[in-house]
């Protein structure tokens, strides 16, 4: 990402683009009339598509390494 406009995050280097975590979390009424609450994680991209800087035209990325420090395994329904 030579050409972006797009601000560097503090401890990224500036041709790093970030991807950031998106967290909601919702209600929901069971059958039973217990409400629970749900909180989704997710990252909100196609692997090796994550440019959104409008310049960012006939760039391409030379290698792509997603890491997370965490390991999510989903949990059973409790219904």
């Amino acid at each position: 990402m030579l050409r972006t406009k797009a601000d560097a995050l503090d401890g990224l280097e500036s041709s790093v683009p970030p991807i950031i975590p998106l967290r909601k979390t919702f209600s929901v009424l069971m059958a039973s009339g217990k409400k629970i609450s749900i909180t989704q994680q997710q990252l909100s991209i196609t692997p090796a598509y994550v440019f959104t800087d409008y310049r960012s035209q006939a760039q391409r990325l030379h290698r792509f390494i997603p890491q997370s420090q965490q390991t999510w395994h989903p949990a059973p329904a409790r219904f």
